[in-house]
């Protein structure tokens, strides 16, 4: 071949190699997309082991960075905790972008708080917030991390509501944001409730904090059972025995196999 043809046959090597390279990202998107949707479906159904199954179909994926993350949120809901906090300090270690790294600190924070390090929770927390200021739902781990180690009640009853304040405020360009924003807002009304009750046992407000965040989680069901387990601790905290064990009752019921679920049912003992 002669050396004149030699940068023509390189472009035409690269040009190739290139459009190789644009099919086997389309196909990677494919296959990305495929696993997220069946994650996100079997998730919302409860299905933690199909869920898990998904993700770690997406290991190999170069399109995929952080699904340590979303491993470790799976785990965590199936009970096997050690393995969870491994995957989201792996999760961590991986130095993604602000936003990504400020959901892997509340996951984590949330998984501190079921071994009741308050103290580690909290900080996870913190940094989280760091990373993503105007996050409500962080405002919300931090309200819940206050009532679970019995902290001041009127620190949890503000930082509940900042976090309402600020998930009210978003503005939903899409039906799957707009549903996300109902779910953040579910959870943070449940939680607000849950504050109200510890700090005032004002049963109005509490009543209808509950009965507005239930209809925003209803197609979700670890969240329609973590909003119950909430519901049933604000009850629990008026006093009213008959609506929390009714709450626990539900979120075990709608949850069997997941956190919310298992949650409940230590709770509802303490009835």
């Amino acid at each position: 071949m002669s050396w004149q043809y030699v940068p023509l046959t390189l472009a035409v090597v690269v040009q190739c190699a290139a459009m190789s390279w644009a099919a086997y990202r389309r196909a990677q998107a494919r296959r990305a997309m495929r696993s997220l949707k069946g994650m996100l479906d079997a998730y919302r159904a409860g299905d933690y082991e199909t869920a898990l199954r998904f993700i770690d179909s997406m290991q190999g994926n170069r399109l995929i960075r952080g699904s340590a993350t979303l491993r470790g949120g799976m785990l965590l809901n199936l009970g096997r905790i050690d393995e969870a906090e491994q995957c989201l300090r792996e999760g961590i270690a991986l130095k993604l972008d602000s936003k990504r790294m400020a959901l892997a600190y509340s996951s984590l924070g949330q998984l501190l708080l079921e071994r009741k390090r308050y103290n580690e929770a909290m900080q996870c927390f913190q940094t989280s917030l760091k990373h993503w200021p105007e996050r409500g739902s962080t405002h919300r781990d931090i309200a819940e991390a206050c009532l679970r180690r019995g902290a001041n009640t009127a620190e949890a009853v503000k930082w509940a509501r900042l976090a309402v304040t600020e998930d009210r405020a978003t503005k939903a360009a899409s039906p799957q944001a707009k549903e996300s924003a109902d779910i953040n807002l579910g959870e943070d009304l449940a939680t607000l409730a849950w504050a109200v009750a510890a700090d005032s046992r004002d049963r109005d407000e509490v009543d209808r904090l509950v009965d507005e965040a239930l209809p925003l989680v209803r197609n979700v069901v670890p969240v329609t059972a973590r909003v119950r387990c909430y519901a049933g601790h604000a009850y629990q905290a008026l006093g009213d025995s008959r609506n929390s064990e009714y709450h626990f009752d539900e979120a075990a019921r709608i949850d069997p196999h997941g956190l919310w679920g298992r949650s409940a049912r230590a709770a509802a003992t303490l009835v």
